[in-house]
């Protein structure tokens, strides 16, 4: 009896609820079938004959096997009813193992897999209506399907060829108004792009002339290659790096000679060296100029083209990021173009935009290192963070601080004794800018402690002002949270200088600039401090709370004698609490 054709056929509801015990029934092999044996009637078990003689049991074997052949028959058309239904995804995991048996279970089930999948890509252009499935709902259906797909026997190479045809589901011709059909549709292709590589690598390099049936003469290979060129049209579109890169990028490397990775290194390394050596000798030009004005307006344009050049072969370095091998290519060669974009030492450099080049630059060199870090923990760009630090900081006194700043945040994070040391370097020169102040105000003061001129504590104040924008950025770096809530107290306690009227009396005259900003600073660490279970301390932060507290009560003391409050109110409340 063929269960698919008849119609007096049970439902499939019903053929998925007893396709597990209908095979533990004829598998007399598996131990949970004596289970039915146990739970028979008393009654029956007592009415069953004590022994059976030789002769009645091997008359009773073919009669048994006959019934066994007829349920295995029965369950192998249930088997394929289920398959060629396209329901296989729908049942337990018990229930696809049993299935995953059917000597031809892999092309009965991708075919029907198949044939939903083309309809939906030949009616995708019509236009969505409210109320119908999104796309991101109908692919992350058929990735359910394929994924039970891959668990058959010969399903991978199915399973790889039906996740090449949802790549068709997810792209349009670069003449319509956009590349993907929705924005939130693009949230699918990560995790697409991923199980696609997953099944590749499992498959491995000797399957790409592998064809299967539905697809006719169309090998692996064939179907990589023309994933390759969908991509083609979107390079310079900003959603490009999202469409299958990884899939594309393995695809590269085996459709390729093993060394393709670096080839491509090298290839894009000798165009950064060109656009440099071409921007150094329009430099060299601009440096003849002998009009002022129009030297720095060739130095600028130089100096532009120089940084637009470099900012389209970002792109290009990310597809080195995804070949087979390339991401530690693609991470030096993102630090080499940054290197590439700056001449040290040219003049009329201040205030050059480099915003379409470093945001780009940044992004990548960020995503590469998070990559790096996921396939291994102990990644530790130590040397990599002090060479971009130098970088930084020379850009820096130029005016320019788009440079890796990202990138250098997380290298820190990477690289935890460079991201201590680093914290610590700022905090000194910090520390070493309040004492300069408070001693030029001090060494006036002892020359002229009787000259209306005499600087007061509030001209003290007021320069100390200037300080706390670069603390504040302290208290947002690696390990620069705590160092800066010292330095806010460091600042307070050198912010006033002893001062005495005529009469030799304690004093203070004129409103100190430099306490409310200060103290909207601190509260701000210490919330941040409190709220934050990221942050590492070396002394316990209760502790330090309290040391907090007892250097603001020290200060407080020491101003109210002059007559001056206002002295750290918030963060002492705060830190009372």
């Amino acid at each position: 009896m063929n269960w698919a054709s008849d119609t007096r056929a049970p439902s499939l509801a019903f053929f998925s609820t007893i396709i597990i015990h209908r095979a533990d029934i004829v598998n007399h092999t598996n131990p949970q079938s004596n289970l039915y044996i146990s739970r028979m009637p008393s009654r029956i078990k007592r009415e069953a004959p004590a022994m059976e003689s030789p002769t009645s049991r091997k008359r009773a074997r073919p009669a048994q096997e006959a019934v066994e052949d007829t349920d295995e028959e029965h369950i192998k058309e249930l088997h394929e009813l289920i398959l060629q239904q396209g329901i296989l995804s729908t049942l337990s995991p018990a229930a696809i193992k049993r299935v995953a048996n059917h000597p031809n279970a892999a092309n009965i089930y991708g075919q029907q897999v198949h044939k939903r999948v083309t309809t939906y890509i030949g009616k995708r252009s019509e236009r969505r209506k409210r109320g119908d499935p999104t796309l991101s709902d109908i692919i992350n259906g058929y990735m359910a399907e394929i994924s039970v797909l891959a668990q058959l026997s010969d399903g991978l190479l199915w399973a790889c060829f039906l996740s090449l045809d949802l790549s068709k589901m997810v792209y349009t011709l670069p003449t319509e108004n956009s590349y993907f059909e929705t924005e939130e549709d693009t949230t699918i292709f990560p995790r697409s792009d991923e199980f696609l590589v997953s099944i590749l690598r499992k498959l491995g390099p000797q399957s790409l002339d592998k064809p299967v049936d539905a697809y006719g003469p169309k090998s692996l290979r064939a179907n990589l290659s023309e994933l390759k060129e969908r991509r083609g049209p979107l390079d310079n579109h900003p959603k490009s790096k999202a469409y299958y890169p990884r899939t594309i990028g393995l695809a590269l490397s085996w459709l390729n000679s093993s060394d393709f990775p670096q080839k491509e290194h090298d290839v894009a390394r000798q165009e950064i060296i060109k656009l440099n050596k071409f921007a150094e000798i329009e430099l060299q030009m601009a440096k003849d100029v002998q009009n002022k004005y129009e030297q720095n307006r060739d130095i600028h344009e130089a100096l532009g083209m120089l940084s637009e050049g470099l900012a389209e072969l970002v792109p290009k370095i990310r597809h080195v990021s995804y070949l087979d091998g390339g991401l530690m290519l693609a991470f030096d060669l993102i630090q080499f173009l940054g290197r590439q974009s700056f001449f040290y030492c040219e003049p009329g450099v201040k205030g050059m935009r480099r915003d379409g080049l470093d945001a780009r630059a940044d992004e990548l060199l960020e995503d590469i290192a998070k990559s790096i870090h996921a396939d291994n923990p102990r990644f530790n760009p130590k040397k990599e963070a002090e060479m971009l630090q130098e970088q930084i900081e020379y850009l820096s006194e130029l005016g320019i601080e788009s440079y890796f700043p990202q990138s250098f945040k997380l290298f820190q994070t990477y690289s935890p004794e460079f991201g201590k040391q680093y914290a610590l370097e700022i905090f000194e020169m910090i520390k070493k800018r309040i004492e300069e102040s408070k001693a030029a105000v001090g060494r006036r003061y002892a020359q002229c402690t009787y000259d209306s001129k005499v600087p007061i504590a509030d001209w003290l104040s007021k320069s100390m002002v200037e300080i706390i924008p670069d603390i504040k950025a302290l208290g947002k770096k690696q390990h620069g949270e705590c160092l800066a809530g010292e330095l806010l107290l460091y600042l307070g306690e050198h912010s006033f200088v002893p001062m005495f009227d005529r009469d030799g009396n304690p004093c203070n005259y004129g409103k100190r600039d430099s306490d409310a900003p200060a103290d909207e600073a601190l509260v701000e660490l210490i919330t941040a401090v409190n709220d934050s279970e990221n942050i590492y301390h070396e002394i316990p932060w209760e502790t330090k709370k309290a040391d907090w507290l007892q250097t603001i009560l020290s200060g407080k003391m020491q101003l109210s004698k002059m007559g001056v409050d206002g002295y750290f109110e918030k963060s002492e409340r705060l830190l009372s609490a």
